[in-house]
């Protein structure tokens, strides 16, 4: 290596030497920007004085810190503001639950009360902000950040419903919330039922009849003796449901689930069975003659089938295939479902 090659090297690692000493101190200078920013603008060098605050230059004493009280200051501030968020928000519901309350004081038969009737799921659906509580310091940020739906309204307007069960025909319930509720010979002919909430409702004896329902939920209803002759009913839940005697004559059903489901003499006679869930289904007695869709794969998933109803033919495959439905089963209490 001559003495030229030498000398372009050095001058090169000078170079770089001299690049990286100002890009550290570029570095250092914009470190120390960001860190005054921080502390400046962002509020932490106020806090920090709250918590430590600065020498007194005329009694040479720090004096006591503030922290602790500017915190509780700002969280009852929060508080205020949350809780009149929550009495605001809850006055609206109220008084919209009133007005309905007072339209349905009209005749069962005139349009304003079934519109009463159609705008109660819109006020069960309303949301407000989670009641804070001062105590529970938790219950403020869920009450700043979070809503929920009002449970006294939902329970209000649910008894509601019931004390008016036998006049709901022909109305519009969509997305109801008719959870855990008595409506037993509940009358919704002809309603409009789609995202309806009946889990855990007893409704004995209800009439469904040429209702239409959609994606509603009827998971462990009593449903004893009640009748959806010729209703439409795409993608609901009947699991664990009880519906002994109950009538689907002629009802279209796509894709219910009937998982578990007690379907002891349910007539299920000329009614559309398309994709539907027999998975571990009681179908003792159960009347399936000339029922349309239905499969012996889709019907070998119940239960049992002693004593059912089926078309000559379909009977006969199904005791060739699945011999074992045919015997008459133990019957069990299946957690209450057989005394609701």
């Amino acid at each position: 290596m001559n003495n030229k090659q030498k000398k372009i090297i050095i001058d090169h690692t000078e170079q770089i030497i001299h690049e990286t000493k100002n890009f550290l101190i570029l570095l250092r200078k914009l470190s120390k920007f960001v860190i005054w920013i921080i502390w400046d603008f962002s509020g932490v060098r106020f806090v920090w004085q709250k918590i430590r605050p600065q020498i007194d230059k005329a009694t040479n004493k720090r004096p006591p810190a503030t922290f602790l009280l500017w915190i509780v200051s700002i969280y009852l501030i929060l508080f205020g503001i949350t809780s009149q968020r929550y009495e605001n928000r809850v006055d609206i519901i109220e008084n919209r639950t009133n007005a309905i309350l007072v339209q349905l004081s009209a005749p069962v038969d005139t349009p304003q009360f079934k519109s009463a009737l159609s705008r109660i799921p819109t006020v069960q659906n309303m949301l407000c902000p989670v009641k804070p509580n001062v105590l529970k310091p938790n219950s403020v940020y869920n009450s700043l950040f979070n809503n929920i739906k009002h449970e006294e309204t939902i329970d209000l307007l649910k008894e509601t419903i019931v004390g008016f069960k036998d006049n709901l025909n022909d109305a519009y319930l969509q997305e109801v919330n008719l959870q855990d509720t008595d409506l037993s010979n509940a009358n919704f002919q002809n309603v409009i039922l789609h995202y309806a909430n009946f889990q855990d409702a007893d409704l004995y004896y209800a009439n469904f009849q040429n209702a239409y329902l959609v994606n509603s939920n009827f998971q462990d209803a009593g449903l004893f003796n009640s009748n959806f002759q010729d209703t439409g009913l795409y993608y609901a839940n009947f699991q664990n449901a009880n519906l002994h005697y109950a009538n689907f004559q002629g009802a279209y059903l796509q894709e219910i689930n009937l998982q578990d489901a007690y379907l002891w003499e349910t007539n299920f006679q000329d009614a559309d069975l398309l994709d539907i869930n027999f998975q571990n289904a009681w179908c003792k007695d159960a009347n399936f003659k000339n029922v349309k869709h239905i499969t012996t794969k889709q019907l070998s998933k119940a239960k049992t089938l002693y004593n059912a109803e089926l078309d000559p033919e379909f009977m006969k495959q199904m005791k060739k295939d699945y011999p074992h439905l045919f015997e008459e089963p133990t019957m069990t209490n299946r957690g209450g479902q057989i005394g609701r």
